[in-house]
């Protein structure tokens, strides 16, 4: 091919190809002139040219063909043995990926009667024994093949050889004659097998393209005559008796003796409504007349219950009723009990007649005392045969209900540390006796916050409301049934102290009677307290309230550890240890005791807990002594070797801090003088009666500085070194406590 220029040629050029010569003419016309070739050339624009040698540089990639003209992805084989024979469908799913017809192969093997492509039939070949279909492509296709083949039969068994399907994955189903079935398939696996009515459906996944053989044999049961059903039943009946209502709850336990029944019968008072009914063994219930039929779902089970809740509204308020025990139809003997009880205070009169045999309700089953949260009012026992029936007849006499206390305190412990600055941290633990009080209100002094609480040694959350703090009575999973200790702790702040004046506390209301409030006040070191006034007295005029202070009811969890851990090692001293406990003349222990242990420039010091026990350790061997102080008692002096062996016993006698009394080695030998007159020691206790004594701190004291260290979500700086005050006030209903008093510096 040439070209007569190669520079672009203006426009309205032409280009002219010669047929005859094959050559291509290039002429250029004069503007607006319209060229035309002469016979045997083709005209056509620039254009058009250059897109025909573009593509005759570039020529059309044929289309790819598909590996293989067609394939059967999924088969699945439906297939029943019955008289001889097995009979059922080959469902076929596949592709064709070829243009017009293509000849897919399906299966080998058995006989095909015919193959439809929806209702349409599909022409079938035969090719060296491989069945195919003609199929046009390229399209999908489902093929439904009905196929048949022989059973094998040999003495115990029986076999089928399935049909070798041309498919990626085969499933067959096969329905088979019998129930107890032993089946194998080779190659094949079993995946599920499903039994009823005789016959055995059994799913195999078998291998494509190859025909699996499927072996069988069964055994036939021997079929059992039914037998008739016979059962006892036991009830437990709860009738609970509202001011317009009645409640029926009854729990049946039925033992088989013989049989396997399927169905329960259970005769319904009239009146009532069916409101539930539940048990392990109940398939459904329904109802048919005045009979409840209850389908069992293990017949062979020995043992069925089940619990039947019914209600029956009277109109008008309940003042006089029967009610007809519910029963098991055809039990052969039923025995039961059945209690009454009342919400309320009422007065329930039962008559005991026909099968009732009236019963102490401390007999009662448990099952039947944990269906009510009420008293229980009467208690019967009754036996029940054939078609008997059982009424209980009543008569309710109801009374207004009087208010009653749900909740109280037989005692409050009260522990204050006030400081220089006026700031107070304050324990109150109760000794609570409770009926059904959720929570303890609080009216706290102004500026008081709540910072813990406890109940039976365990921490619970307060709560605040819009008239007050809460502090909860029980908590999850507590059910004390007789006392119990509450305990909460407050900060408040007041007026800081000064070298004298006069100051005044109050303890918050709480809405429950208190027996009596003992109130100790500790005060830091170099103060002291002159006089006191207010609602409270001196713990000397109330019998009971000496100066040794016994430590709160309950205490907490790390305190009753420590003391169990100390009596523990109290019952034998090894080498270096010197412990033992502290008692008054009368045997009742001293708390707070001070001892010492000295020997030499070696001394150690500790402090009697609540239960007037105490224990040093590490003492250095040989002759050691030992000083037990404590304000308006004599000190003790012992002398003895700190060899282990038993625990001492230190006897403190009333009197004043500048008598000594002196033991060697525990004997019996008192050393020193005794100048107190039996006048002057009544005369004493008289005066130190009626006037507040300061006295060491108590274990109370003790453990409430030491949850101030850290464990109370506050920072106060409380006095580690001081004295207390005891006060006390009997009786006190849902009002505030306080206390004034004259203090001056030392």
């Amino acid at each position: 091919m040439m070209y007569a220029q190669t520079t672009y040629p203006p426009v309205g050029f032409r280009l002219r190809f010669t047929l005859a010569t094959g050559f291509l003419l290039l002429s250029l016309p004069a503007l607006g002139q319209t060229v035309t070739g002469a016979a045997g050339t083709v005209t056509l624009p620039l254009s058009e040219y250059e897109r025909l040698v573009e593509r005759a540089a570039r020529p059309p990639v044929p289309p790819a063909l598909a590996p293989v003209p067609a394939v059967v992805s999924r088969a699945g084989l439906e297939l029943r043995a019955a008289s001889g024979m097995v009979r059922g469908t080959v469902l076929l799913q596949g592709e064709v990926f070829r243009d017009g017809l293509v000849k897919v192969p399906l299966l080998s093997g058995g006989t095909v009667v015919d193959g439809l492509a929806g209702p349409d039939a599909v022409p079938l070949v035969v090719e060296s024994g491989t069945v195919m279909a003609l199929l046009r492509g390229p399209a999908p296709f489902t093929l439904t093949i009905h196929w048949a083949g022989q059973i094998g039969v040999e003495p115990g068994r029986a076999e089928i050889t399935l049909p070798a399907v041309r498919a990626g994955s085969v499933h067959a189903t096969l329905d088979l004659p019998g129930e107890n079935v032993e089946l194998r398939a080779e190659p094949g696996i079993v995946d599920s097998r499903s039994s009823s009515g005789g016959r055995t459906v059994v799913g195999i996944t078998v291998d494509s393209a190859t025909a699996s053989r499927v072996t069988w044999s069964s055994r036939e049961q021997v079929t059992k005559a039914p037998r008739e059903a016979r059962y006892t039943a036991e009830a437990r009946s709860l009738i609970t008796v509202g001011e317009s209502d009645l409640r029926l709850v009854s729990l049946f336990d039925v033992a088989v003796t013989q049989g396997e029944p399927e169905r329960l019968s259970v005769a319904l008072p009239s009146g009532f409504d069916l409101v539930g009914v539940s048990g392990g063994t109940v398939e459904s219930a329904g109802t048919d007349g005045g009979l409840l039929r209850l389908d069992v779902r293990e017949p062979a089970r020995r043992r069925h219950q089940f619990l039947l809740t019914l209600e029956r509204n009277v109109a008008g308020g309940v003042t006089h009723g029967e009610v007809v025990l519910p029963a098991i139809d055809g039990a052969l003997r039923e025995t039961g009990e059945v209690a009454l009880t009342s919400a309320g205070t009422v007065e329930l009169t039962v008559a005991e007649k026909g099968a009732l045999r009236r019963l102490d309700v401390s007999e009662l089953a448990a099952a039947l005392v944990s269906l009510t949260r009420s008293p229980l009012l009467s208690a019967f026992r009754y036996q029940r045969r054939g078609t008997d029936r059982v009424p209980v007849e009543f008569d309710v006499r109801r009374f207004a209900d009087a208010p009653v206390l749900a909740a109280v305190a037989d005692r409050s412990e009260v522990t204050t540390l006030l400081t220089s600055e006026g700031r107070t941290l304050t324990e109150v633990s109760l000794t609570v006796r409770n009926r059904g009080q959720l929570f303890l209100k609080l009216g706290l002094p102004a500026g008081a916050s709540l910072l813990s609480a406890e109940v039976g040694g365990q921490p619970v959350k307060p709560v605040e409301g819009v008239d007050g703090a809460r502090v909860p009575l029980v908590r999850t999973g507590f059910n004390p049934s007789g006392s119990y200790g509450v305990t909460f702790v407050y900060v408040s702040s007041g007026a800081a102290l000064g070298k004298k004046g006069q100051a005044a506390l109050t303890l918050p209301r709480m809405d429950l009677p208190i027996g009596v409030i003992q109130w100790e006040l500790f005060l830091p070191d170099r103060y002291e307290i002159k006089r006191f006034d207010g609602d409270l007295l001196p713990s000397g005029l109330l019998p009971g309230f000496g100066a040794g202070m016994p430590g709160r009811v309950e205490a907490s969890v790390a305190d009753r550890k420590v003391e169990a851990d100390r009596a523990g090692r109290l019952a034998r001293l090894a080498p270096g240890e010197v412990g033992g406990r502290v008692v008054d003349p009368t045997g009742a222990v001293i708390p707070g005791a001070t001892i010492s242990v000295i020997q030499g420039p070696w001394r150690r010091d500790t402090v009697s807990d609540a239960s007037g026990t105490f224990l040093v350790q590490g003492a250095p061997p040989g002759l050691v002594t030992v000083e037990a102080a404590l304000e308006g008692f004599r000190t003790s002096r012992y002398q003895l070797r700190s060899a282990g062996g038993s625990p001492m016993r230190i006897t403190l006698e009333v009197g004043a801090l500048t008598e000594t009394v002196t033991v060697m080695a525990e004997a019996a030998v008192v050393r020193g003088t005794e100048t107190v007159t039996g006048e002057r020691e009544a005369r004493q206790r008289q005066q130190a009666a009626a006037t507040p004594q300061s006295q060491a701190a108590s274990q109370n004291v003790l453990s409430l500085q030491r949850r101030a260290s850290g464990v109370l979500p506050v920072r106060i700086d409380i006095p580690r070194a001081g004295r207390s005050y005891v006060l006390v006030r009997p009786l006190v209903v849902d009002e505030e406590t306080t206390v004034r008093f004259d203090y001056k510096t030392r």
